[in-house]
């Protein structure tokens, strides 16, 4: 089962001798979305009937150990993989060219664990210190009409773009000059890689997966979750075009780490040792 919560749950109920694996893929310590999908106790018992529990990094794992401390299960990290020559293919294909404005994008559904109002909110900021900017959000979700409403309240329509949902998000990307993510939550944050791969500067909030990633401001800039520090964290890559280069350098090489050819080495030792 290759996801927490309902996937889990069915799995657990099969009456089978295979083995049985389970991915978790989010912070479950901190964001405990499943929790009212089981009944007392029944989440930790369905992950003790697996025979290996993959998460999808570190930070997940340490969160899903502090969740449940009682879990028997043997644990493993697999990070979710990144098909590097698709994406960098994908992403040359033309899209309309950004004005002289400095774009920074923004890739995830519309819902609350991203916290996209953040988005919102620092365009309003960065408008009042005179930047000249855009936000590019690219997704949908059930937050969509409360983030429009938001722009006009904050009179930012001009610089907050709503693109919607678009199956192929990477050329944006590429051209994009920041990739922000404002999550709350996070178990990987797969975005974050896929903008390195494509030489796109990246800032997060500190959330599980994209510390590990960005790993102490080696590979892009984390900030705390307050709008204060979101902010300063995005002035200072406009400011700073040599910060910017030196994170487009690195963040590509950083990628690389984790490509499908490294994930299915890792899935595949995985495998045979449960065997």
């Amino acid at each position: 089962s290759f996801l927490e919560g309902m996937p889990l749950k069915l799995h657990a109920i099969l009456s089978t001798t295979a083995k049985k694996i389970t991915w978790v893929h989010c912070d479950l310590f901190n964001f405990h979305y499943t929790n009212s999908q089981f009944l007392v106790k029944e989440e930790l018992g369905a992950y003790n009937k697996m025979d290996k529990i993959i998460c999808v990094s570190n930070d997940t794992l340490k969160n899903f150990e502090q969740r449940f401390p009682d879990c028997l299960t043997e644990r493993a990290v697999i990070y979710n993989p990144i098909d590097i020559d698709k994406l960098q293919k994908l992403a040359s294909l033309d899209v309309a060219a950004n004005d002289d404005s400095f774009t920074v994008v923004s890739v995830g559904r519309l819902t609350l664990q991203k916290k996209p109002e953040r988005l919102v909110r620092l365009a309003a900021r960065l408008k009042k210190e005179n930047f000249n900017i855009k936000i590019q959000i690219i997704g949908d979700g059930e937050l969509k009409d409360d983030l429009k409403n938001l722009t006009k309240e904050l009179n930012v329509e001009d610089c907050v773009i709503f693109k919607g949902f678009i199956k192929n998000p990477y050329p944006y990307i590429k051209k994009a000059d920041l990739m922000l993510l404002s999550s709350g939550f996070e178990g990987f944050g797969l975005v974050i890689c896929e903008a390195m791969c494509l030489g796109t500067a990246v800032v997060s909030t500190k959330t599980a997966g994209p510390i590990e990633i960005i790993e102490n401001n080696k590979f892009g800039l984390l900030c705390d979750h307050d709008d204060e520090a979101i902010f300063q964290a995005v002035k200072t890559m406009i400011e700073n075009q040599e910060l910017r280069k030196q994170y487009q350098e690195v963040g590509i090489e950083r990628a690389k780490q984790y490509s499908v050819g490294n994930a299915l080495t890792n899935f595949d030792n995985m495998i045979n040792n449960l065997l």
